[in-house]
């Protein structure tokens, strides 16, 4: 199902002119959403794999990332924890809390310590509160962290860790698995079901599940929007990019596509001084 870069992105959202970044123009908060375009790698991580830990060259995935850097305006490599599918988050003051840490998502209320976090068809969202308490966050979530409820818990972490409220918050989430194409088993289905925030008993599908004869798909972005609204979350603080990883392989690095040599993007986020 390849195709081709879109001509017309979901409303208010933009490609950087080099194609090397995704961004909501109406966000207040400096952030990117990587793709794989615009950058030096070749072979499965053509061409802008951010990530070390692929099998990739060193030293294409320095100037990859000092590109990446360079156009998305953010001045230092970001801040990045050891990703695990699960459920923990983790806040942070200084880029040295990182160190050795396991977590799926990264807070802080500190100017000029970007937090990032790598996807391949995960699902990437960006977090941000500008009222009194500016802080922000990013979250790395698969189906694992999904139905562990990883996105439900981050919000409540940044409330109570900062003194904010739900509604305060703005949400972006960047391209990911979708249900065009993300095909899953019924144990999975039944996994994420049990993290869905409507009611236990339900006469017909949510709209996150696709059943087409035996195949059973999901859409993740749109069951986090969910997760994210039943938070407290206003819906119309919830943008999402609406691409999909698997489909727009030329925008896109795909794990379920690539498999383990897939390249790696990145969501990045960063309060400013």
């Amino acid at each position: 199902m390849d195709c081709q870069i879109p001509a017309a992105l979901a409303e208010g959202w933009e490609l950087s002119p080099g194609g090397t970044m995704l961004r909501y123009r109406h966000f207040p908060v400096k952030h990117a959403f990587s793709t794989r375009l615009g950058g030096v790698s070749v072979g499965p991580y053509a061409t802008l794999n951010l990530s070390n830990s692929v099998g990739d060259s060193a030293e294409a995935v320095r100037e990859n990332r000092e590109r990446f850097l360079h156009e998305a305006d953010i001045a230092s490599y970001w801040a990045t924890v050891q990703q695990v599918h699960g459920n923990r988050s983790l806040a942070i003051s200084a880029l040295a809390d990182c160190a050795g840490q396991v977590a799926d998502a990264l807070l802080t209320d500190r100017s000029n310590i970007p937090i990032g976090v790598y996807v391949a068809d995960c699902t990437p969202i960006l977090l941000a509160s500008v009222a009194n308490q500016r802080v922000v966050a990013v979250i790395h979530a698969g189906w694992r962290g999904t139905a562990a409820k990883l996105v439900a818990h981050t919000v409540e972490h940044l409330c109570q860790s900062y003194g904010i409220k739900p509604k305060e918050l703005l949400a972006l989430i960047g391209p990911a698995a979708r249900g065009c194409c993300y095909e899953v088993g019924s144990e999975v289905v039944a996994a994420l079901r049990q993290s869905d925030p409507g009611p236990a008993v339900m006469t017909h599908e949510p709209g996150w599940v696709i059943q087409e004869h035996d195949q059973l798909r999901v859409d993740l972005p749109l069951l986090i929007k969910r997760q994210l609204e039943s938070t407290g979350l206003p819906a119309e603080s919830i943008q999402t990019a609406g691409l999909c990883t698997l489909c727009c392989s030329d925008l896109c690095f795909s794990y379920r596509r690539h498999g383990k040599s897939a390249g790696r993007m990145v969501a990045v986020i960063e309060l400013s001084s």
